[in-house]
Parts: structure tokens; sequence; C-alpha cells
């Protein structure tokens, strides 16, 4: 028999006797047993090719029970309850009795955290819920439209005249805005470039088509990387018989010619996003062929197009060529160059960051996956010496950024993301970079991602990091203060400390993409939970157990589960408490639909701030709220997009919209 407190909203799992029988007890012990070594040897190992890792207490306890009920075993003094809700909106006690075992009535203990824990109401929006999907619809199109004019391609928007009229423009760039003074955005960023044709791609492919003009987009892109692969810049030598540190160089101008002028070089990103796009075009097409029963190939969508449009010259015609050509030699500049300083994602700082570590990780790591999964070629011939040495290389980077790079700040007073340890003396380390890396890095439906690299989006130290860049810029722009009371999303900027207000040094602002970032990180969360299928378990903070705020995101969604008083009823001192919704319970849909309307709010205050006609730019007002900086930032509309694109994956999942 074993002892319990069940309610029909709200059951207590009480381990001073979990199992009373001795021999069920023993088949516990030994189960837990087998569970626990299961487990560290996941913590210690990396399936990789036999990659044997420490990660840091990288295992999280989430989402790991028996059958449901049970609270996980603890110590022999102290336990570890759960507080399992099943719906937010119920309140009706009742014994009963569950799967054969035998719960009984607690009262206060019940009505004292059922009393406390609540979801918080949160207002998606300030409009009209219709209109609300209205100027999702139009902006989502407005954007796609502006992003791509953003790129010099013949065949999209009308830039055949423009490109006609002016040769030093070459087909295939991408430029940061078409704002040509005050600021200068128009010039081509490796890493703005491959962030854009990321989302590019996703619009390529659906379930039964694809838009071969836009396959042409990409492989312009791929043409100008060959072509800047190999020219010499500031940064260093280029592919193929120099040092390879060129591919560091961050900024070119649109006739592919190098910018000579002083900046924040090199910056060590660029090389891992190319890769990154690259590999997802690959997956995109894969996924297409497997839908459709196909074997379309880089070679077919090249001679397709050459069939519809003007043909164009190509130095690849397979998927081969492009990773021997292009692929190959970012690996090689990322292996030699990754504990290397390099300037940060906003091209001020020289040091090591979070945001470039985890692309160059990301990008090791889908490489490696699709060199053992492609046809193309084997890790047997000429490129086995590159696969072993991406394999060590991924090993000590793993390693490095989990245990030597003081990217976490794990202590009693916070836990989140540093984005640059270095500076920690004068900045606190919040930047919305950390969030992007985490975006970029996870996926639910790219074939080279899977779930062995680190920080994805239901990690607690980046799901902290938001909750902090809210808590700090809720107060730092008086925009926010509206929409702060009323539990709503803010407006976002880069990091608290941020100088620059889109023209000089002043005052930071908010940034659009900063605020879709928000959004998607949200929406990518309820893709994470709902696919894992599995129960949410959220430790709670109570004053009879310390607790150094490892989950205070959670506090953005419910209320009173941080710091709670327990002086006022009978828990007992010392035990460890954790709320439990169990999958698929009402209150487990009912959190969702929380987070949902949470990340609502943040696309309703990009809303805000767009102008009537849907414009994006780089920054708005911290006070006014008017557009500022940057005219129709590129990555303003790439980054909005994909905020939308994972909204529309939630609505398919869920019922509710």
């Amino acid at each position: 028999m074993r002892k319990g407190i069940y309610l029909y909203d709200c059951y207590l799992d009480n381990n001073n006797d979990v199992i009373a029988n001795n021999r069920w007890r023993s088949k516990f012990r030994k189960f837990a047993f087998f569970i626990s070594i299961c487990l560290a040897t996941t913590f210690v190992c990396v399936s990789l090719g036999g990659c044997s890792l420490a990660s840091f207490g990288y295992i999280k306890s989430n989402f790991l029970f028996n059958d449901g009920y049970s609270s996980i075993s603890s110590s022999s003094n102290f336990n570890t309850v759960n507080v399992t809700i099943t719906d937010f909106n119920s309140h009706f006690l009742k014994t009963s009795q569950i799967q054969g075992l035998n719960y009984y009535k607690d009262d206060q203990i019940y009505n004292f955290f059922y009393e406390k824990i609540k979801l918080k109401k949160i207002q998606s929006q300030l409009i009209n819920k219709n209109e609300f999907e209205d100027w999702l619809q139009a902006q989502k199109s407005n954007s796609l439209e502006r992003l791509l004019f953003n790129v010099m391609d013949k065949n999209l928007n009308g830039h055949e005249n423009l490109l006609n009229k002016n040769e030093k423009i070459i087909e295939g760039a991408i430029v940061a805005s078409q704002s040509t003074q005050d600021p200068n955005y128009f010039f081509q960023w490796i890493r703005d470039s491959a962030i854009v044709i990321n989302t590019v791609t996703d619009n390529i492919f659906d379930e039964k088509n694809y838009n071969i003009t836009l396959v042409g987009t990409f492989l312009k892109y791929l043409n100008i990387s060959y072509n800047l692969q190999r020219t010499d810049n500031l940064s260093g030598g280029s592919v193929p018989d120099g040092d390879l540190k060129g591919l560091g160089e961050p900024k070119w101008n649109v006739d592919n010619s190098p910018y000579n002028d002083n900046w924040g070089r090199p910056q060590n990103d660029g090389p891992p996003l190319r890769i990154i796009a690259i590999l997802n075009f690959y997956s995109r097409l894969s996924i297409f062929n497997d839908a459709n029963n196909s074997n379309v190939t880089v070679h077919d969508l090249i001679k397709e197009y050459n069939m519809k449009y003007t043909k164009l010259e190509t130095n690849f015609t397979s998927e081969t060529d492009i990773f021997n050509e292009i692929i190959y030699y970012d690996l090689k500049f990322i292996i030699n160059n990754w504990k290397e300083r390099n300037f940060d994602i906003w091209e001020e700082v020289n040091g090591i960051h979070f945001f470039t570590s985890l692309m160059q990780l990301t990008s090791i790591k889908m490489t490696l996956n699709y060199m053992k999964t492609s046809g193309s070629f084997t890790t047997t011939g000429k490129l086995k010496p590159m696969y072993d040495s991406l394999i060590d290389t991924y090993e000590k980077m793993y390693k490095f950024i989990l245990l030597d790079s003081g990217f976490i700040i794990n202590n009693d007073s916070k836990h989140h993301i540093v984005e640059t340890p270095e500076i920690l003396s004068y900045r606190s380390g919040l930047d919305i970079a950390t969030i992007i890396a985490s975006l970029l890095s996870h996926s639910t439906d790219n074939e080279f991602l899977d779930n062995s690299l680190p920080f994805d989006v239901d990690d607690s130290s980046i799901l902290n990091s938001l909750y902090y860049l809210i808590n700090e810029m809720s107060q730092l722009y008086p925009v926010n203060l509206n929409r702060k009371s009323m539990n709503m999303g803010v407006a976002l900027g880069r990091y608290p400390e941020d100088v620059y207000d889109g023209y000089k040094k002043s005052e930071g602002n908010p940034w659009f993409l900063a605020t879709s970032s928000a959004s998607e990180l949200i929406y990518q969360l309820i893709i994470k939970i709902k696919t894992l299928k599995q129960d949410i378990l959220i430790p709670l903070a109570t004053e009879s157990k310390n607790n150094n705020d490892h989950d205070i995101f959670w506090t953005l969604i419910f209320d009173n589960i941080a710091h709670i008083d327990t002086k006022e009823s009978n828990i007992k001192n010392g035990n460890s408490y954790q709320l439990l919704l169990p999958y698929n319970s009402r209150s487990f849909n009912q959190t969702l639909e929380n987070l949902f309307k949470y990340g609502d709010s943040f696309l309703d205050c990009v809303r805000e701030h767009s102008s009537e006609e849907g414009n994006l730019s780089e920054q708005f007002n911290k006070y006014t709220g008017f557009l500022q900086g940057a005219q129709d930032l590129t990555w303003s509309y790439n980054s909005f997009l994909s905020a939308c694109q994972s909204r529309d994956k939630v609505i398919n999942m869920m019922s509710f919209k």
C-alpha cells in the first residue's frame, strides 16, 4: 500500500513513506539505481563517435517521472514533494485511488499551495483580437516583401533596372538596409546575410512545391560566398592558399570589394552561420524529397532555374561541390580560430562570446550529422581527416563552453547566460544575443540538428536570461510602463548598458529584432514542451528551502511560485516542492495557452511601434516609440518572420489561437 496525498485538482506525494511494502521498496531502489546510472552515463557522454564529455550538470531533472504521480526520491532527511495541479480553474477535493495506489487528503497543505499558485492574467494585445490577427497576416506579407527588397536579385522586387544601371552592385548581395546615410548600412555583412538567407530558405519549400525564384536567390548567395572567401582583406588571407583568417572579415561593399576602413574585426560568427544556412537548405530539400518520394538535387535545381531565367554561372554543380568549395574552408577556419578573440555580434567588444561559440559548436555538430547521413560522400575517403578533426574540435569546444568559458552565472542571486565574460566588471552580461543564439542552434524540423546541443529554448539559463532582460528593460524604456503593468511583453533592446541610439552614442533604445526574438523563444518553448509529451516540472521557491532563482522565468507566467512563505502552514521545514503539471492535462494546456498569450504580447509591441505602412527600422525611441536608426532593417523583418513561423507551428499543434 502506497501512502500519499491525492486531491481531485491537486495532490501531493509525501515521500516520508512512498512505498511501504519492502518487496516493492527493494524493486524501486534497484530501478532508481539503474536510472541513476543511465543518467550519469548520459551526463558524461555525447553521442558522437565516442565523444565523452562532462557537461557540468547539464542533464535536466524536468520531465523525469516514474508513474506521473510520485515525486523523485530525495535524501533520507528531507524530501522532494510534487505539487500536482491538473486544473487551475477547479477547486474540488476528493479522496480517490489512482492505478491501484491509495492517497489521502490533506486539506491544509493542498489549500495552501492551490490558493498560492495561479496563472497570471496576461493580456496578449492592446487591440481587438481579430484586428491583431489581421495585422499579423498583413505584416507577414509586408515583412517578406521588404526583406526580399534588400536582396539584390534581378528577379525580386523590380531590381533588374537597379542592377543594370549600377555595375557596382553584385547580384545576390544582401544589404543590411537601403539606408545610405545617417546611418549608412548599404553594405553586406556575412552574419546578417547568413541569418537572412536562412529565413529565405524556410520560404522556398512547402509540402508539395518549391519556389524556383527563391532557389535562384540562394544560389546567388552561394556565388557571393564563394567569391568573398577568395578575396584578401584586412582580417587576413583568403581561400585556398592564405591563412584563411580573411573569412573572419565581417563587412563588405556591395560590389564584393573589401571594406577597408576601421572596423571591429575579425568577427568569427560569419563562417559558422554560413554553414548553418547552407545545411538548413540541404535539410529542407531532403525533407521535401522524403515527403514527395522524389530525388530533386542541387544540380536539378540549377538546371531548372536556368531554363526559367537567364543562365546563372555558378562555381558548383552539386552538394558535394558546395561542401568542398565553401563549407570545407569555413570549417577549417572554425577549427583554427574558435579559441581566438574576436568582435561580438554588435561589433563593439573584442573577446570570447557566447553567441559566436554556440554558432561554431552548432555548425560543427550539423556538419558531422550531415557527413554521417549524406550519400554524396563517405567519411572514409579524403574527408576522413576533416571528420576526425571536427570530432576532436567539437569535444574540446563543448567542454570549453560548459566548463571553462564563464558563460554561465550560477550563484545565490542569479542564474543566466553571460554573453562576454571578460566585461563582467562593468556590464551585467545580459544580452539578447544569447536568446538569438539559442534560437539559431535549435530547431525541431532540421535533420542535422539534434538534442545534444546545449542551451535549448527550455534551458533555465536561457529562459532566465530572457526574464532578466525583460525585468531590466521594462524599467529602462519609458515606452514599457503601461505594458508592464498589464503583464504584457515589453520592448527589448540589445543589452541594458547600450548607448547606441541608431546614429551616435547617447542612449540605447528598443530594437525590433530583439522584441521579436523574445516572442520566438516563447513559441519555440511551447513547441519543445508539446513535442516532448511529458509533464512540466517547475521548482517552487519556499522560505523553508533556499532557492537561488534558477527558474525565475516562470514568475512571468504564474503568480506566487517564488519565495513562498510557508510559515503559515504545517509544511515540513527543509522539504523541496515542485509544481507538476501532468502532460495534456487541463493545467498543462492552460499553461501553454498562457505562454502563447505572452509570446503574442511581444509581437503586439512590434505592432504598436511599427509604422502604419508596416515599416520596421533598426530601433524605436525609448521615450516616444517612433522609428529610429537605419530604415527598413533587413534583420528586423527577418526576426519578425521567424517569430511568425514559430507561431504558426504552435497554432497547428494546439487547439487555441
